[in-house]
């Protein structure tokens, strides 16, 4: 799985978004369907946010 991944600073705060888009039958999960009416795409896309900041004065 390859994730790409943007950072972005802001003062002393630092934020990173990963995102990847994976299929449900890579892990073995069927895309859910109620009787043909309603059902779902097997592309799921992946989302991870990180943030850090500057740890305060002690």
């Amino acid at each position: 799985m390859t994730f790409q991944v943007r950072s972005v600073r802001e003062g002393d705060t630092l934020r990173w978004v990963a995102e990847a888009q994976i299929l449900m039958t890579d892990f073995g999960v069927e895309p859910p369907s109620i009787v043909g009416l309603i059902s779902v795409e097997e592309e799921v896309q992946l989302v991870v946010q990180v943030t850090a900041r500057a740890a305060g004065d002690a």
